[in-house]
């Protein structure tokens, strides 16, 4: 199952938040400083954090530094086998790119949107998901848009955008 850890000072947000993820089938985890966050992914090692950068104790931005500094290495670069199994949908391209941040797997394929809370009407989305690997660490880039929207310029300039740092 994937876990959320849920990283909110405002008990009502906090708590709807994750009953909100708890009722689409996420294991929800909270805190409520960031002194609590750095202790409760130490434990829970989450798939997501979703974190309120004005916490009480520590600035969000140092907790989200901490968090990604524990991140485990990835084991080896990403092949486009990998890369492919990674995505549930309707596949139509897997190959290799060359973007401003480094080489990277680029995987197109489609698959339906969530239902709108409102009317449950579903889109079926055309989606990119890039997988970038470097010293260790990866990064997956995704964007998504309706079927038949021009999505080439926007999403090759998000894609062109990204580029690693060191914490």
């Amino acid at each position: 199952m994937t876990c959320v850890l849920v990283v909110e000072d405002d008990l009502v947000i906090r708590s709807e938040l994750a009953e909100a993820l708890a009722a689409q089938g996420y294991e929800a985890e909270s805190a409520v400083s960031g002194t609590e966050a750095l202790e409760v992914a130490e434990r829970h090692q989450p798939d997501l954090v979703l974190l309120d950068l004005g916490l009480p104790d520590l600035d969000g931005t140092a907790v989200c530094r901490r968090l990604r500094s524990r991140v485990p290495p990835a084991a080896s670069p990403p092949t486009e086998a990998s890369a492919r199994g990674q995505v549930q949908g309707e596949v139509r391209t897997v190959g290799t790119v060359s973007r401003k941040g480094g080489k990277a797997v680029r995987v197109v394929y489609r698959a339906d949107s969530s239902p709108d809370p409102v009317t449950g009407k579903v889109v079926r989305d055309e989606i990119e998901r890039y997988v970038f690997h470097h010293a260790g660490h990866e990064a997956i880039p995704t964007l998504s848009g309706p079927v038949g929207a021009d999505n080439v310029d926007p999403w090759r300039a998000v894609s062109d955008s990204f580029r690693w740092t060191t914490p």
